[in-house]
């Protein structure tokens, strides 16, 4: 159903009714919206007038004129502006009449955009998504898309699980939240691009999460792990740390990417640093990461989380965001 706006003009007084969909508004003096429903307004890019409301609706809205905007009952503006109606949800691209490709570009759609449940292109599905749309200390820009949430006290995501390395998701409810202790693997592990990883872990007791930013390029993720060949990073012995508080390292190989392995029986780890107390990679015994296991870091100890064999294991919950 068309929603409607009335329009009362403060100088000089006038009344009229106007129904659309999508509409250009030229607004000559000010003019008083009163809303009935819910609208979405933005300036017009050819005729920028400094807008005015008397309840601070674009209090900063000029720096941004190109974005949209929400719109509820009485608000005062004035100048030119491009008029739509509110879709169901959030509204707009990301609805779920209008999934999105990615949380990013409905970041980029609409710069107000706040974090929560978005409708997401997952072909040949549509995924309803968890989107943290705030940016995150370590990772950046908002408009990040999950991919994975993982439990290291659990089995369901060590190195050896099935999981990585097939297009089956795991429990996609509990993608429709942020950073708790609930696993998912989200259709977005084979269907997304990216150019950057934001990888985050929390300890038992840890309100937030620690988050690294991993820049790196691919098709999916699924593209990048599921052929279990090595990949290489290099962000650096310490990124790899700061995501536990108080984490260990053997102090030699220091291999860091996707798909690391060495000798039977030791350290791997799908997407993480290992490191060796010999010069070597062949004999890892510790990790920080996600879907680990081996010698000493067996799954249900710390599959997900930082290992050092026979001194440490701490489990995380690992948080594997995407854009």
């Amino acid at each position: 159903m068309v929603a409607k706006i009335l329009l009362l003009l403060v100088v000089p007084c006038f009344l009229f009714m106007q129904t659309y969909a999508t509409t250009r508004v030229l607004i000559v003096g000010q003019v008083m919206l009163q809303v009935e429903g819910c609208h979405e307004v933005r300036a017009c890019s050819t005729r920028l007038r400094n807008p005015v409301s008397k309840r601070d609706l674009f209090a900063n809205y000029y720096k941004h004129v190109q974005h949209w905007v929400s719109l509820k009952g009485d608000v005062i503006i004035k100048g030119c502006y491009v008029v739509r109606n509110c879709h169901r949800g959030h509204g707009g691209l990301g609805s779920k009449g209008k999934p999105a490709s990615s949380c990013k570009a409905i970041k980029n759609d609409r710069k107000s955009a706040k974090s929560g449940v978005y409708y997401i292109k997952t072909h040949p599905t549509v995924t309803k998504v968890y989107c943290y749309m705030e940016d995150i200390t370590g990772c950046g820009g908002g408009g990040w898309t999950t991919i994975m949430k993982t439990n290291g006290n659990k089995k369901t995501f060590p190195y050896s699980s099935a999981f990585w390395s097939n297009k089956k998701s795991y429990k996609l409810t509990n993608g429709q939240s942020g950073v708790d202790d609930k696993e998912t693997k989200l259709p977005t592990y084979w269907t997304l691009p990216f150019k950057s990883l934001c990888l985050g872990m929390k300890t038992a007791g840890q309100k937030n999460p620690r988050w690294i930013r991993l820049n790196y390029k691919a098709s999916s993720l699924y593209s990048v792990i599921a052929d279990g060949k090595y990949r290489q990073v290099s962000i650096g012995r310490n990124k790899w740390m700061s995501l536990i508080a108080g984490s260990s390292l053997q102090p030699n190989c220091n291999k860091e990417g996707f798909n690391l392995t060495s000798a039977k029986k030791h350290s791997r780890i799908r997407i993480g640093i290992g490191s060796n107390n010999e010069n070597d990679c062949g004999t890892n015994d510790s990790h920080i990461g996600f879907g680990g296991d081996g010698h000493g870091c067996r799954a249900g100890k710390a599959s997900t989380g930082n290992c050092l064999y026979g001194k440490k294991n701490v489990p995380a919950y690992g948080y594997i965001l995407a854009q």
